[in-house]
């Protein structure tokens, strides 16, 4: 039975109530992405109420992409620009992709570790730093160097930090670290297990 809608609900509450048995789901659905949300009700009503401040949001931070002359036109039969909102983690699994370029959210580690794609970071906000560096202790990423005084840093550090995780044989360490990650990000019953130890502790 799904927890019942209240406006004083919390977390607690809602996360350890049973939840509505959704039957005829594909194997191995995920509940924040392929749970029909009109068969759940509680999902019904968050989906509703949901949708007009989406809809504002995404129309206010349509990126402003402003490319050099003549970029996207040289760089056509190389690669793919988007200048709209991307689905990320469907990119990130086509097979031509050697590397990820992040900012390095947990979610987007967590993607490209899952799977097993190499990568490059520029930290912008102060939890991305955090991330990095551990990331980095790790040798599980390669931060794009900076500048210590400004944060600033040049084109030609950024082509070489991505030759070097891509391509270069002497630093393949990050690519084969992050196959190793792959099976622990990618082991589906291991993370079922992490999440059933930590609700028991609930």
């Amino acid at each position: 039975m799904a927890p019942r809608m209240m406006d004083n609900r919390s977390l607690s509450n809602l996360s350890l109530n049973p939840m509505t048995q959704v039957p005829n789901l594909p194997e191995n659905a995920e509940a924040t992405t392929d749970v029909p949300c009109n068969r759940v009700q509680f999902l019904k009503i968050a989906s509703d109420l949901f949708q007009e401040p989406m809809a504002r949001f995404m129309d206010a931070s349509a990126p402003d992409w402003n490319s050099p002359n003549g970029f996207e036109q040289r760089t056509k039969d190389r690669g793919v620009v988007c200048t709209t909102w991307a689905l990320q983690f469907k990119m990130l699994t086509h097979a031509s992709i050697g590397g990820f370029l992040s900012h390095s959210e947990w979610s987007s580690v967590v993607k490209a570790l899952y799977l097993a794609r190499p990568l490059i970071l520029l930290t912008f906000l102060a939890g991305q730093g955090l991330n990095a560096n551990f990331l980095q202790e790790k040798e599980m990423e390669y931060l794009i160097p900076r500048n210590g005084r400004d944060g600033s840093f040049t084109r030609n550090s950024m082509a070489h930090s991505l030759s070097l995780v891509v391509l270069e044989e002497e630093d393949k360490i990050y690519r084969d670290k992050v196959k190793e990650m792959k099976g622990v990000f990618g082991d589906r019953n291991r993370q079922n297990e992490y999440v059933d130890s930590f609700l028991s502790c609930l």
